[in-house]
C-alpha cells in the first residue's frame, strides 16, 4: 500500500516550495526560466537529431516541444528534466526529432519552458527552423573539389577536374552543397552568395588536415555558410582592429564546425573572428591568438587559447567552452573572462555561461552593468597572478539572474550596487575567495546562500561557511573537492543543475559547493 508521502507528485512538491518561497505571493511573482536552444538552426534533417535546450531557474522547469504540421501536431513532447544529450554532450533538455514524421521541407520546432507547479510563469523561445528530407525531395546541391594550386575555374569541380577558387567552388555547389578544399590558401572576398535558406558547406577534402587549408580574411557576401575542419588565419599588416571575415551587418550567418581559428602575427595584433554583426554559431574546434573570444550566437565545445582579452563577452550562449590563457600583454586591454555591461538600463543583455572554464586568466572573472534574464552555471575561473587585484563585480540594474555552482579560487567579487533596486538575484552553491556589497538597498535584492567564502566575506546569507574549501590540488588545476572538505557535499541539489563542470552527475543528497564533484567519488 502506497503511503501518503509517496503519493505526493512531483508537481506537487515543487508547488509547494514555489508557494513557500514567494512567501504567499502568486505564482506569477516567480522570476521567468532563463532559457535558450543548443542547436544550430537552418540544418537538414535526413535522420533524427536530438533538439535541446539549456534552461536554469531556482525551481524545477519542465520543456514542451512541438511541432506542428497542417492538420495538426506532428511531434508533442514534455521533458521533466536535463539529462545527457548524447548528440551534444550537454545535460539539457532535449527532444528527439525524427525528420520521417514531417514532410520534406521547412519546419520549426518550438520549445515552452514552464515552472513546475506554476505553469502560467514560462517562456517561449523563438521557434526554431530546420528543413526535413527523409524523403530526399529537397534540392540538392553538389559536391565538388577545389584546388587552389593546380585547379581550373573553367574545369566541372569532378575529383579529377578541380577547381581553381572558393568563389566557383560555391558557386558549382548550390545550396546545399559542400566545397571540399585541397591544401592550399583560399581568400574569403566577394564569394557572391546572397541570401540563402540553407547551409553551403565548406570543408577539406578526404584526408586533408585543418591545418592545410586556409581561409584568409574577406567580406564573402554569402549568406548560410557552414567552415567545416578548416583554419581561418589573420595575418594583418599593422595591430588594430581586423577581422577575418566581415558580415552583411546582420543580414547572413555563418557556422564554423570543428574549425581552427588563429592570428599568425600574434594576439596583440588585435584580430577578431567577424565583424561588422556576423551572426555565427560555433561548434568545437580551437582559437588560437585572437585578440577576443569569438563572438556567437551558440558557442559550444570551444576551446581558446592564448587570447588578449574578453573570453565570453561576445557569446550570447556558450557551452563546454574553455580559455586556457587570457594575457593582454602590452596592449591597453581589460580583460574579463565573461563581461555583459551595457550602460544603457533599457539596453541589458542576457547571457548564458553553461559548464565553462578560465585557466591562467589575467583578467576580472564576471563583470556586468545592467544585467537580466542571465545565467552563470558550473563555470571555473582560475586568476593569474593570484596577487592581481583584478576582481568580478556586478553593479546596476540587475533582474533575474542566477550565479550557480561558481569556483573562483583565488578572486574577490564586489557587489558594487550605485544602480537602480535590484531583483531576484541568486548565488548559490559557489566559492569564492571573499565577497562583499557596497549598496544595502541594491544588495535587498540579491541572495548568496549555501556558499564557502575562502576569507571573509561581509554580504549577509543564508548557510556560508568561510575556510579553505578542501581543493584536490590547486598546484596542479585539480579544483575537485577532497571529502574531508568543507565545500564537499556541503549543498542542496539544483534541479536544474544535475551535474557537474565535467559532467559528472551529482550523487543522490547533496552536491558540492563549487563546480566539481568529490576526488574520491569521480568514476
Amino acid at each position: 500500500m502506497r503511503t501518503i508521502v509517496g503519493m505526493i507528485t512531483r508537481a506537487t512538491i515543487a508547488f509547494i516550495v514555489v508557494y513557500v518561497l514567494a512567501a504567499g505571493e502568486p505564482a506569477t511573482a516567480l522570476p521567468l526560466p532563463v532559457a535558450a536552444w543548443d542547436v544550430v538552426p537552418h540544418q537538414v534533417l535526413s535522420a533524427p537529431l536530438n533538439v535541446g535546450v539549456v534552461a536554469f531557474h531556482r525551481q524545477a522547469v519542465s520543456v514542451a516541444f512541438r511541432i506542428d504540421g497542417p492538420a495538426g501536431a506532428l511531434l508533442e513532447r514534455r521533458v521533466e528534466a536535463p539529462t545527457l544529450n548524447p548528440h551534444t554532450g550537454v545535460w539539457e533538455y532535449w527532444c528527439a526529432v525524427d525528420p520521417a514524421i514531417i514532410p520534406d521541407g521547412p519546419f520549426a520546432v518550438q520549445a515552452r519552458v514552464e515552472v513546475v507547479g506554476a505553469p502560467t510563469v514560462a517562456k517561449d523561445l523563438d521557434p526554431l527552423p530546420l528543413f526535413a528530407n527523409a524523403k530526399g525531395s529537397l534540392p540538392a546541391g553538389r559536391t565538388v573539389v577545389v584546388d587552389a594550386e593546380k585547379g581550373d575555374d573553367a574545369a566541372s569541380g569532378e575529383a579529377a577536374a578541380p577547381l581553381r577558387s572558393l568563389k566557383a567552388g560555391l558557386a558549382a555547389a548550390g545550396v546545399g552543397g559542400t566545397a571540399r578544399l585541397r591544401p592550399g590558401r583560399y581568400p574569403a572576398q566577394a564569394l557572391g552568395g546572397g541570401k540563402r535558406e540553407r547551409w553551403t558547406t565548406i570543408t577539406a577534402d578526404e584526408g586533408v588536415k585543418a591545418e592545410q587549408v586556409e581561409i584568409t580574411a574577406g567580406r564573402p557576401g554569402f549568406d548560410k555558410l557552414r567552415f567545416h575542419g578548416v583554419s581561418l588565419v589573420a595575418e594583418p599588416a599593422k595591430p588594430g582592429y581586423n577581422t577575418i571575415l566581415t558580415g552583411e551587418n546582420g543580414k547572413h550567418e555563418a557556422w564554423f564546425d570543428g574549425c581552427l581559428m588563429v592570428c599568425r602575427t600574434g594576439r596583440e595584433s588585435g584580430s577578431q573572428l567577424t565583424g561588422n554583426n556576423y551572426p555565427s554559431y560555433i561548434t568545437g574546434g580551437e582559437v588560437m591568438d585572437l585578440a577576443d573570444g569569438p563572438s556567437a550566437r551558440l558557442m559550444r565545445g570551444l576551446r581558446m587559447r592564448r587570447i588578449c582579452s574578453d573570453a565570453f563577452t561576445g557569446a550570447k550562449v556558450a557551452i563546454n567552452c574553455t580559455v586556457d590563457v587570457i594575457d593582454r600583454g602590452t596592449s591597453e586591454a581589460h580583460p574579463d573572462f565573461v563581461q555583459s555591461h551595457v550602460g544603457d538600463a533599457a539596453a541589458f543583455k542576457s547571457f548564458i555561461l553553461y559548464n565553462c572554464r578560465g585557466l591562467r586568466c589575467g583578467a576580472q572573472g564576471f563583470f556586468g552593468l545592467n544585467v537580466r534574464d542571465s545565467a552563470f552555471v558550473n563555470c571555473l575561473f582560475v586568476k593569474d597572478p593570484p596577487e592581481s587585484p583584478l576582481r568580478s563585480q556586478y553593479v546596476g540594474k540587475m533582474e533575474n539572474v542566477l550565479f550557480l555552482h561558481l569556483t573562483l579560487p583565488n578572486q574577490h567579487w564586489h557587489w558594487r550596487g550605485t544602480g537602480p533596486l535590484t531583483r531576484d538575484v541568486l548565488f548559490a552553491n559557489g566559492i569564492v575567495a571573499s565577497m562583499d556589497g557596497s549598496d544595502a538597498e541594491w544588495m535587498a535584492g540579491i541572495t548568496v546562500q549555501d556558499s564557502q567564502v575562502v576569507k571573509e566575506t561581509k554580504v549577509a546569507g543564508a548557510r556560508l561557511t568561510q575556510g579553505t574549501p578542501g581543493f584536490a590540488d590547486p598546484a596542479t588545476g585539480d579544483y575537485r573537492l577532497r571529502a574531508d572538505g568543507l565545500a564537499a557535499g556541503s549543498a542542496p541539489r539544483l534541479p536544474c543543475v544535475p551535474a557537474d563542470l565535467d559532467g559528472k552527475p551529482w550523487p543522490e543528497g547533496k552536491a558540492n559547493r563549487g563546480c566539481l564533484r568529490t576526488l574520491e567519488t569521480s568514476p
